[in-house]
């Protein structure tokens, strides 16, 4: 069964992900709640760059897995 994801109005606000954002280039914030979607009740999802860039970032022209490597790096995933 799937479950709602909800968002809260200080995501937008996380100083840190907007700084590794504009450092990268990336579209870290969108990919960061995307990547919700995919994991299951505890967090987890296969980390496999180019099926995650399909489920999160299907029509952006990223390289998926320097995404999940910047996230990384800074410890949000």
């Amino acid at each position: 069964m799937s479950r709602i994801r909800t968002i809260k109005p200080e995501f937008f606000k996380h100083v840190e992900l907007f700084d590794l954002e504009a450092e990268s280039g990336l579209p870290i914030r969108v990919a960061f709640a995307a990547l919700w979607t995919v994991a299951d009740r505890e967090g987890r999802f296969k980390w496999v760059a180019r099926q995650l860039k399909i489920e999160c970032l299907p029509y952006d022209d990223v390289d998926f897995s320097r995404v999940l490597d910047a996230l990384s790096t800074r410890e949000f995933i």
